[in-house]
């Protein structure tokens, strides 16, 4: 199962450290935002008894496995400018962490977002393209809904693994 983690931190509301430069090769993720279901294979979902994603604008949605286990959205960023806008201008729940060996950062636009069920892991494959990957927790009450960013960076984690191996 995905996720069987826990754990998240407070994060920062204040000049947060940022995460490190991406020093692996760049991952060119445009082929991706128009096809984010993609992002994941299929045989990687059912690794992880994962149901398939159903495309939304440009996020893919996968529904829950379960009634404790979260929900992920992913997409490919290529508009935002990386993780350096993040840097400059963090919101409220900023964590710097890593995915893959790639800078990466939790974020939330509420300070206690982890708390709340959710959360967001912005991975920086390249100077100006992101991975954003969420977990979200509709039953509050589950093992892992005070702390579902282990689950987004478990999510994250495939992506990386399919594109970096998969042209698009």
């Amino acid at each position: 199962m995905l996720g069987l983690l826990a754990g998240c931190s407070g994060g920062s509301h204040t000049s947060p450290a940022s995460p490190s430069r991406i020093t692996l090769d760049p991952i060119d993720v445009a082929g991706y935002t128009g096809r984010p279901c993609a992002l994941v294979r299929p045989d990687q979902l059912a690794q992880h008894h994962q149901p398939a994603g159903t495309p939304s604008g440009r996020d893919c949605n996968w529904p829950a496995a379960s009634t404790d286990r979260p929900s992920f959205t992913a997409h490919a960023d290529t508009t935002s400018g990386g993780l350096d806008p993040l840097r400059r201008h963090p919101p409220p729940f900023f964590e710097p962490t890593t995915i893959g060996g790639y800078p990466a950062a939790h974020t939330d636009t509420d300070h206690g977002g982890p708390q709340h069920g959710h959360c967001t892991v912005n991975v920086g494959v390249a100077d100006s393209s992101l991975v954003v990957v969420t977990a979200t927790y509709e039953n509050r009450s589950a093992a892992n809904a005070t702390a579902p960013c282990p689950d987004a960076d478990m999510f994250a984690t495939l992506v990386l693994s399919n594109i970096k191996t998969a042209a698009p």
